[in-house]
């Protein structure tokens, strides 16, 4: 009898231990839906930075950005590196008689350009040495400019961060229906397209005559071809630039001469058989320039009060020494850092800019990181998540901003249309018109989101 009644009891604790269960299941599945539903997210502001020199316009405004560049380059001798390359597109590779040979001449097409690459120079320089003997200085005029391209600008999409080079209205990755957000590179990429003109192209491609051709194919093909006449000619001439949009450093310099050449003769492992075939091919010269450099791991970091972190700065020199970095901070009651870049926030909240600094070549080179020392925001909501309003009335949105101890517990006021209705800084909202708006706060710290849909009449 006894054993049943504690049977019967374990069951009605057991039922009990579940019914609480799921009742905190259920309360706390409401409190995290309703948490998803009224905070929509982290929206920081895109903010564009133009460029030190404006996007050119026109090709005399590309072309002295161009020799600027160079003449700059050459005054401050950063560290200077060249390298060519030729390569040939299989698609325009083309050979008389069976298909046979055509796969052959594709099969050997590695093996001859690693040939060809190999007779083609590598050479640098170090920091602060003069590259000038080494380096192909463009030789143009804007008449000589066919065209130009400059690229820098891309499309971010703010929910998943998924990119693109054009413009889209909603994303197909994560099912975002919002426009990417318009964005720019560090770098510009311009890309010159010449005339090809008998001066463009002896004043900054190489040339070559029949015998320098045939010396530079070697004995590569001694075996298999005896040669009577290789004609390349012209089809495209580019100068491209990559250059830091900010500090106006250049990056790269590329010159690429597309050329398609044919060969004729006759094939010695097929007797009294001619050949003829042809190829389009490339041959590119890239020189590339790397400046001297401090740049810290962060150029902004929030640190709640006694709270630390690490900054680490990447020198870009010849030898680099870690230990001659000086670390500075703004405001040490706020932040203090260490010889090895540590930080520690004080009691207080504030903003506090950590620099470090390093000289080389008669030089000091600098980078800072902005610290917020705060409290962040974690959340933020609305008393309404939709209101309906009639021509002329107006509604009071208040913004809750979670937690209490947030340092910024301001936000920021938009409406999407204020055809329909607008909102002031103190988050009244007032309708103007018939139609539907979403208004929106956005929190000052962090950039959180929550919004309120309303139905004017």
């Amino acid at each position: 009898m006894e054993t049943d009644k504690k049977s019967k009891r374990s069951k009605l604790i057991y039922g009990a231990v579940i019914a609480v269960l799921i009742l905190f299941f259920i309360v706390g599945f409401s409190y995290g839906l309703n948490s998803v539903l009224i905070m929509e997210g982290s929206f920081p502001p895109v903010i564009l930075i133009e460029g030190k020199t404006p996007e050119p316009k026109n090709a005399q405004e590309a072309l002295d950005y161009l020799n600027r560049a160079v003449k700059d380059a050459q005054a401050a001798k950063p560290k200077f590196e060249s390298d060519a390359w030729f390569s040939i597109d299989a698609d325009s590779v083309t050979a008389a008689g069976e298909d046979a040979i055509r796969e052959t001449l594709l099969y050997i097409r590695d093996d001859f350009t690693d040939h060809l690459n190999e007779t083609l120079p590598k050479q640098e320089s170090d920091f602060a040495e003069d590259f000038s003997g080494l380096l192909r200085v463009p030789a143009l005029t804007a008449d000589d400019i066919e065209s130009f391209t400059c690229e820098y600008v891309y499309y971010k999409c703010a929910s998943c961060g998924e990119t693109s080079d054009a413009p889209q209205v909603n994303c197909e990755y994560c099912g975002s229906d919002q426009p990417y957000d318009m964005q720019y590179r560090d770098d510009y990429t311009i890309t010159y397209h010449l005339k090809i003109s008998d001066s463009v192209l002896r004043k900054n491609f190489t040339v070559r005559t029949d015998e320098e051709i045939r010396a530079l194919l070697g004995d590569q093909l001694d075996d298999v071809l005896s040669l009577d006449s290789v004609e390349p000619t012209c089809s495209a001439l580019t100068i491209r630039m990559q250059i830091n949009r900010t500090s106006d450093e250049i990056k790269s310099l590329v010159f690429e001469q597309k050329m398609p050449v044919r060969v004729s003769g006759n094939w010695k492992i097929l007797p009294e058989r001619a050949c003829e075939m042809a190829a389009d091919v490339t041959e590119t010269h890239r020189y590339q320039f790397t400046w001297p450099n401090l740049s810290l791991s962060a150029s902004s970091m929030d640190l709640e009060p006694k709270g630390t972190d690490h900054l680490l700065a990447t020198l870009t020199f010849s030898s680099p020494s870690q230990e001659n970095v000086v670390w500075t901070s703004s405001d040490e009651a706020v932040v203090t850092v260490d010889d090895e870049g540590y930080l520690k926030a004080g009691r207080d909240t504030g903003t506090a800019t950590v620099s470090a600094s390093y000289e080389f070549n008669g030089k000091t080179y600098t980078d800072q990181c902005n610290v917020n020392v705060k409290y962040d925001v974690e959340s933020l909501s609305l008393n309404k998540r939709k209101i309906n309003l009639n021509v002329g009335n107006t509604f009071t949105l208040t913004a809750k901003v979670s937690p209490k101890k947030a340092t910024i517990q301001t936000v920021t006021w938009y409406s999407e249309d204020e055809s329909v209705a607008v909102v002031d800084k103190n988050g009244i909202v007032t309708a103007v018109s018939p139609g539907t708006v979403v208004i929106y706060a956005l929190s000052d710290d962090l950039y959180y989101k929550s919004s309120c849909e309303v139905t004017v009449k």
